[in-house]
């Protein structure tokens, strides 16, 4: 049980974190994995970013896109 919790509590920490950085940012570089395609964590973080940052521009890094005999089934 304080496993689950102290996993809860670092999740939190991690949150408020991200959350003070876009709130400091200019712009945001958000970076998805390009083999693993849109992930319902990447569309969360989306609507977050569009829902509390309307205004900030946001910037799509796809990583881990290199492999030309996957490049079709890449993001």
């Amino acid at each position: 049980m304080v496993e689950v919790t102290e996993k809860c509590a670092l999740l939190q920490a991690i949150e408020r974190q991200a959350a003070a950085a876009v709130a400091e940012a200019n712009s945001i570089v958000l970076v998805m994995d390009g083999q693993l395609g849109l992930t319902a964590a990447d569309e969360e973080i989306v609507s977050w970013l569009r829902r509390s940052h309307p205004s900030k521009p946001v910037h799509l890094a796809i990583n881990k896109c290199e492999n030309p005999q996957k490049a079709d089934l890449q993001v």
